[in-house]
């Protein structure tokens, strides 16, 4: 299975990020990730299951940092808490015994658009912030399969 989605104005923001320090251009980074990726949370946590007893697994969908190498790489991982939620994982899947209840997906699908526009907008709010505004020149980038910005 194959997801895509289109990111308009990935040159423009690629570019503005190129004009920060590497430490300036990370923190803008994390701000519209953390922005976009609560719009996600949110809607996974509205469609996970809520069962007695309480505390249920929809009030502890958190957002936590990845480690990824690279450049100026960074990212996000949105899912239920570690530790008492592990099951998070089997309703989304299944078992041998269960089938599976997704939630995670369903929201995800749900919410990606929103998710796209918030983040491209707290790009622009954090650049501007930072000084950066949108009349940037964008470099020439090939495209190609996969490279749709």
């Amino acid at each position: 299975m194959q997801v895509g989605f289109r990111f308009e104005g990935g040159q423009a923001i690629a570019a503005a990020l190129l004009t920060l320090s590497d430490r300036g251009a990370k923190a803008v980074q994390r701000e519209a990730l953390a922005d976009g990726a609560e719009v996600i949370r949110a809607a996974i946590a509205k469609g996970a299951p809520r069962r007695p007893p309480k505390p249920d697994i929809a009030d502890h969908i958190l957002t936590s940092r990845v480690n990824q190498t690279g450049e100026r790489g960074g990212g996000l991982a949105v899912g239920p808490a570690k530790g008492r939620f592990f099951y998070g994982k089997f309703l989304e899947f299944g078992t041998s015994r269960m089938s599976a209840h997704p939630f995670m997906r369903p929201g995800f699908d749900t919410a990606v658009q929103a998710s796209l526009a918030v983040i491209r907008a707290s790009f622009w709010r954090e650049l501007a912030a930072k000084g950066v505004g949108r009349s940037v020149t964008v470099p020439s980038v090939p495209s190609g399969p996969g490279r749709t910005v």
